[in-house]
């Protein structure tokens, strides 16, 4: 038998495309969800670092990991950072600025989330 045929073969079993020998497991993956509808999912074990900034215009986190860095701003983000720092954080998700004053005092609320490709990362895609 030729490898196509055994290829064709296969094709046409009923055998999974994936196997496993036990349950699946999912990745534990922080979720990044913007107003508008962007989405992402980065595996926490991915994250390289976070840090916490204050500036002028407001509080940020910004989050590296391998190929993007995620800046995410907003007020009273120091209440997410025990949970981000501790990988328990599973969703985050942008609002729009009038829902701020909707919130409880002191409740985190995020105006902005942007995942931005690293530079060296894209010029590494391109050149392949």
């Amino acid at each position: 038998m030729s490898l196509h045929e055994r290829i064709e073969g296969r094709r046409k079993s009923d055998a999974p495309a994936v196997e496993s020998d036990g349950e699946p497991v999912a990745a534990p993956t922080l979720q990044l969800l913007q107003w508008k509808g962007a989405r992402w999912a980065f595996p926490w074990s991915h994250l390289a670092t976070a840090q916490f900034v204050v500036v002028d215009s407001g509080e940020s986190l910004i989050l590296s990991y391998p190929g993007h860095q995620v800046t995410i701003a907003g007020e009273n983000l120091s209440e997410l950072w025990e949970d981000l720092s501790n990988f328990r954080a599973p969703i985050l998700r942008e609002l729009p600025s009038e829902y701020g004053p909707k919130l409880a005092p002191h409740t985190a609320f995020i105006t902005k989330i942007e995942v931005e490709v690293i530079e060296s990362t894209k010029r590494d895609r391109d050149n392949s």
